[in-house]
C-alpha cells in the first residue's frame, strides 16, 4: 500500500483502514499526494486550500489529465472527486477538526458517462480455455518443482476467478484458510464496495476444486496466503502472498503464451484484463437467469442495480436482440385484434 509522508494523509488512511478495502485506502493516498503536488505548485497545501483552488484542480485533471498517453474519463475525476470530498469530511469532523469546514462540499464534478461497451470487454470462454491451456501445457523444464507450482498456481487463479467473478484484489488476498472444500466456497474478506459489510463468501465449481487442489498438492497445506509469489520470506521458508499486480503480469504473460495476445500490446490485449472474467461471470450469471439481487450479493455489489447493469453492458444488446427475435415470434402465432 502507498504511505504519504504528509501526517494528514497518513492519520485519514489509518482512519479508513478498517473500513475501507486496502485498494480503495491505496487510491485514496495516491489520490491526495497528486492533489497535493498540483496545490504545492501553487503555494498551498492541503489544509490551506480552499473551494476556489480545488475547483481549479478538478477542472485541471479534467481538462489536462492522462493516463498512458490517453485523456482521463469523466469517471475517473468523479472518483478522485469523491476521494478528496471523503478527506475533507473527515478533516472538518471531531472535536479538534484539521480545517474549519470543508471547502470540497460545493466543488463541482464532471458529469459521469455510461462506457462505451467496446471498453468494457467480456472475456470468452474461447479465450479462457487458451489461458488454462498455456498453464497446462507441458514445456522443457516443466517438471522442475518450481516452475510445475508456478503453473499450477496460475491454472488455479484462473479457475477461480472464472467461477467466483472475484476481485484482483480479493483474489490475491485469499488465505488457505478461506477455503471451504467441503462446501466449495470461498471466503473474500475485507472486500471492495459494499459499505459495512466487508466480506462474502462464493461459490466454486468442479473444476475450481480441480485446479485448486492440483495447486495445493505441490504448494503443501500449510497455513498462510492461498497463491503464494515465488520469492521466500528473509530467514524463513516461508513465501510472500501474491500482489494484485502479480495477476496482472501473469494475465499479460499467458495470454501471449496462448496466442491470443501480441507481446508488442502494452496490455495483455482487448479482453484480457481481470475485469474482464468479472464481466464474463455477471453477464452468464444473468444469461442464466439469475436474479439481478443475487448477483449483486454474489459480487458484493450494493443492492440498487446500478453495478449489474455496467458490468453487463458489452451483452446488453445481444440480450435485447434475442428477447426482441422472441416476442416477435409470440406476435406472429397471437395476432392483434381490432378493439371495437
Amino acid at each position: 500500500m502507498p504511505t504519504s509522508t504528509d501526517p494528514a494523509i497518513r492519520l485519514f488512511a489509518a482512519t479508513k483502514e478498517n473500513r475501507w478495502s486496502d485498494v480503495n485506502v491505496a487510491n485514496a493516498v495516491r489520490a491526495l499526494e497528486r492533489c497535493k503536488a498540483w496545490l504545492a505548485a501553487n503555494d498551498v497545501t492541503l489544509l490551506t486550500a480552499t473551494r476556489l483552488d480545488l475547483q481549479l484542480y478538478i477542472n485541471d485533471r479534467t481538462t489536462n489529465g492522462r493516463w498512458k498517453g490517453k485523456p482521463l474519463s469523466p469517471n475517473t475525476i468523479i472518483v478522485e472527486h469523491r476521494q478528496l470530498r471523503a478527506f475533507y469530511k473527515w478533516a472538518a469532523q471531531g472535536d479538534d477538526p484539521l480545517v474549519e469546514r470543508s471547502p470540497m462540499s460545493s466543488v463541482e464534478a464532471p458529469k459521469g458517462v455510461d462506457p462505451d461497451p467496446d471498453s468494457t470487454p467480456v472475456l470468452a470462454e474461447d479465450d479462457y480455455r487458451a489461458l488454462l491451456a498455456a498453464c497446462t501445457r507441458r514445456r522443457v523444464g516443466y517438471e522442475r518443482r518450481n516452475d510445475r507450482a508456478h503453473a499450477r498456481r496460475d491454472a488455479a487463479i484462473l479457475s477461480l476467478m472464472w467461477a467466483t467473478g472475484g476481485r484482483r484484489a480479493e483474489i490475491a488476498g485469499v488465505q488457505l484458510a478461506h477455503i471451504d472444500w467441503d462446501n466449495q466456497t470461498v471466503h473474500f474478506a475485507k472486500t471492495k464496495g459494499r459499505g459495512k459489510t466487508k466480506s462474502r463468501d462464493c461459490y466454486f465449481d468442479d473444476e475450481a476444486l480441480d485446479f485448486l487442489t492440483r495447486y495445493i498438492l505441490v504448494r503443501g497445506d500449510h497455513d498462510g496466503p492461498l497463491f503464494e509469489s515465488m520469492r521466500r520470506q528473509r530467514g524463513t521458508n516461508l513465501r510472500h502472498g501474491i500482489t494484485p499486480a502479480t495477476i496482472t503480469s501473469m494475465l499479460r504473460r499467458r495470454a501471449v503464451e496462448a496466442g491470443i495476445a501480441s507481446p508488442d500490446l502494452d496490455w495483455a490485449g482487448p479482453g484480457f484484463g481481470a475485469h474482464a472474467f468479472r464481466r464474463a461471470y455477471s453477464t452468464a450469471w444473468l444469461d442464466a437467469g439469475g436474479s439481478v439481487r443475487d448477483l449483486e450479493t454474489n459480487n458484493g455489489w450494493k443492492h440498487d442495480g446500478r453495478m449489474a447493469a455496467h458490468y453487463t453492458r458489452a451483452a446488453e444488446s445481444q440480450q435485447a436482440a434475442a428477447e426482441a427475435k422472441r416476442i416477435a415470434a409470440v406476435r406472429r402465432q397471437r395476432p392483434l385484434r381490432s378493439v371495437s
